[in-house]
């Protein structure tokens, strides 16, 4: 399926009005240089059927190459609000940038200017 930017693969979609469910999906937002892979996903749509918000569980991993830094994340869950460019990884969360590693209950990421932000339990780990 393609959407403005971006493409999203998956061995089975089922939609249900503004929403669809998504088996194994492959997310990736060429504009933005961004991808989010996963065993299930939740896709929310607007009103001009424009994609609004992924939800993705289980088996997640998140990639972003912003200019030559590299995100890296791997969690229980993530949330990514595509209008706000914020993504939020969840349970278990890891994320690495440059030589930088956190660990927390919760990673939030923001797409435009490459901050990463641990809330809860947090370990930061400097390479």
């Amino acid at each position: 399926v393609k959407f403005k930017d971006s493409v999203l693969r998956a061995k089975e979609i089922s939609l249900k009005g503004s929403e669809a469910e998504v088996d194994s999906p492959d997310y990736e937002d060429r504009a933005k240089a961004l991808s989010i892979s996963a065993l299930k996903a939740n896709l929310n749509f607007g009103k001009e059927g424009e994609l609004k918000s992924v939800k993705a569980v289980g088996g997640l991993m998140v990639k972003h190459v912003r200019g030559k830094s590299l995100f890296s994340a791997k969690g229980d869950e993530a949330s990514y609000d595509i209008s706000s460019g914020i993504i939020r990884i969840r349970g278990n969360a890891i994320a690495a940038k440059d030589r930088t590693e956190l660990r927390a209950d919760e990673i939030i990421y923001e797409v435009s200017t490459g901050v990463m932000r641990a809330v809860g339990e947090t370990k930061m780990i400097l390479r």
